[in-house]
């Protein structure tokens, strides 16, 4: 066997790379691209990403999207664990509920008192 016949039997072996589990960030200069252009639409006053973000619903998603952030992995873990379907809209929608309803929770009764009692105590100092 051939140097080039053992070449050709190595890439027999060779398997190509598992997909990306989000399509698109396998490229980060281009998604940091993405992401800082939109940031600057949004912060000039008066275009559609301006305008989008300033979207009342948008507003509330924002307040809410640490509570989101933090309580969404237990939901979802939970979803499964209860024998709801690993993928697709069955699970999607509930975590989604499930989620804004907890975080709603969080954000008044957790976050919004501790910020406040963070901001009397800076005061006293």
């Amino acid at each position: 066997m051939g140097v080039v016949d053992e070449s050709l039997a190595g890439l027999q072996s060779v398997r190509p790379a598992a997909e990306p589990t989000y399509p698109g960030w396998e490229y980060p200069t281009v998604s940091a691209s993405l992401c800082a252009l939109l940031l600057v639409l949004a912060l000039k006053p008066g275009t559609w990403a301006n305008r989008a973000f300033g979207w009342p619903p948008l507003r509330v998603l924002g307040v809410l999207s640490f509570s989101l952030y933090l309580v969404h992995p237990f939901v979802l873990e939970s979803l499964t664990s209860l024998g709801a379907p690993k993928a697709g809209v069955a699970l999607f929608l509930p975590t989604l509920l499930l989620s804004l309803a907890i975080g709603v929770i969080l954000e008044r009764g957790v976050e919004r008192p501790f910020m406040a009692l963070g901001r009397r105590i800076n005061a006293r100092f």
